[in-house]
Parts: C-alpha cells; sequence; structure tokens
C-alpha cells in the first residue's frame, strides 16, 4: 500500500480546491477581488470597471449574492466587496455584513459601473479596477477563486504571480485518470477527515 507521502499531492489539491464560501463561488471570487480594490482605496470608488470573462458572466447573471437580502448579478457582487472591504476573509468576504453594509449595497448596487467581457483566454478571469480621489487600485484573479495574480495601485505592478492564462503555462499538473482512481481507492479516509468533515458541516449549515 502506498505511504502517506505518496498521497501528498492529493491532500494539497484537496486542500486548494476545498476553500470555505459563503455562497456561490464566482459571485464571491467577484467580491472577493473588489474587497481587495476598495480596502486599497480606503473606501468606495468613484469609478468602476469590472472586466470578466464569458464563463464568470454566465455564472452569476442570476445567482443571489449572498447578505445582500436577494440582489443577483456581478454588480451586486462587487458593489458587496467594495462596500464591505474584507479581503483577508477571502471566499467568506460576505458572511458577515451587517445591517449599515447591507443598505449601502443596495443603493451602490444601482450606480453606475462599467461591466465588460475580457479578451484575456482564461475561462476564469476577473479584473476589478476602481478609482477615487485620484488613486487607483486594480485587482486580477485568473484560474480559481481566490488566486490574486496582479494587484496594480496608480498604474504600477506591486504584486504579480504567474498572471498568465493557465492553459498558456509550460506543463502544468498532470492528473492521470489511473492514479486518481487508484487513490481514491486506497487513500485511508484519514488523510482527507478534517477537510472532508470541514465540507459536510458548511454544506448541511
Amino acid at each position: 500500500m502506498p505511504t502517506n507521502d505518496e498521497f501528498k499531492v492529493y491532500r494539497e489539491a484537496l486542500a486548494a480546491e476545498l476553500q470555505p464560501a459563503m455562497g456561490c463561488t464566482e459571485p464571491i471570487a467577484l467580491a472577493y477581488a473588489a474587497a481587495e480594490v476598495g480596502k486599497r482605496l480606503g473606501g468606495y470608488p468613484e469609478a468602476i470597471d469590472v472586466e470578466v470573462s464569458r464563463n464568470i458572466v454566465k455564472n452569476v447573471k442570476s445567482v443571489i449574492v449572498p447578505n445582500t437580502g436577494g440582489l443577483s448579478g456581478i454588480e451586486a457582487a462587487v458593489a458587496a466587496g467594495l462596500v464591505c472591504r474584507r479581503p483577508e476573509a477571502r471566499l467568506q468576504v460576505l458572511a458577515d455584513v451587517s445591517n449599515t453594509e447591507r443598505a449601502e449595497i443596495r443603493e451602490r448596487a444601482e450606480l453606475p459601473m462599467t461591466v465588460r467581457q475580457s479578451h484575456e483566454p482564461d475561462v476564469f478571469f476577473i479584473k476589478v479596477t476602481g478609482s477615487l480621489g485620484g488613486k487607483t487600485a486594480a485587482v486580477t484573479i485568473r484560474t480559481y477563486h481566490t488566486n490574486i495574480t496582479r494587484i496594480e495601485e496608480n498604474g504600477v505592478t506591486i504584486l504579480s504571480k504567474d498572471d498568465v492564462c493557465a492553459d498558456a503555462q509550460a506543463d502544468g499538473e498532470a492528473w492521470s485518470i489511473p492514479e486518481l482512481i487508484k487513490a481514491a481507492r486506497v487513500m485511508p479516509l484519514m488523510e482527507a477527515e478534517t477537510l472532508l468533515n470541514r465540507q459536510i458541516d458548511c454544506n448541511s449549515a
């Protein structure tokens, strides 16, 4: 039987994929990017530009954004993140919204913001840009929901991490289907018990 070390890659993959999230993950990823922008600006932007891949448009269009009083869509998700400004919570950025914030989100979601389709090749691509008082901030997420690959302030890049389409990278993760099936059959449950119990608790709640 394989040793624990042989299951390390699967444990790490599960840990990366099974992230607690409040609500559907696509609008929450939008709120997460927007929260980072709002925090860096120190307030709600005067102008907002949202660039997203088609897949994001499809998955967010009619989804209720949690803790917004029933709002849905890209504008609501972005407004919620910009109001709450708690990016440290990641995919639980909207888990603790006050009544005051909820009221502000409803007002802000009605204000104009530019939403446009990305020309990037990524299936999963989000870029939120905001400006306030002469300052600009932009946050890019690629490939998966918490993967911030670029942060810019006033046009200067202050974080850049593998900011290219995952499909364009040379030799990414190469999963063997037979190996995955084998691991699923023989990997001791204790290897993933903590992660799986957390997911069960979240989904049951």
